[in-house]
């Protein structure tokens, strides 16, 4: 096994009260929520503004059916993180 320094992680947050974790969040640090509906339930996805200035791609955006696309970035210090975007409707 190997040391990854900065292993792929997938956040997910959950609360009892999302309105209240939006509002918050919205507040403290600026981000936006899209919700998506996803089998039965509403996933909501944070936004951070349009794009992430001086990080690094460390997987190029990537297609899963029926889910939508992500990819696996990390910031100017290194911390890594995936992006996951709706699905995209095709003609």
């Amino acid at each position: 096994m190997t040391d990854a320094q900065n292993p792929f992680v997938w956040y997910e947050f959950m609360s009892s009260d999302v309105a209240a974790a939006k509002e918050f969040y919205g507040k403290v640090v600026g981000w936006t929520f899209e919700d998506v509906p996803v089998s039965g339930m509403t996933y909501s996805l944070l936004r951070a503004g349009e794009r992430q200035l001086g990080g690094t791609v460390h997987r190029e955006p990537t297609d899963i059916p029926n889910v939508g696309r992500f990819m696996a970035v990390s910031d100017r210090q290194g911390a890594a993180f995936a992006l996951l975007g709706s699905p995209i409707q095709r003609a």
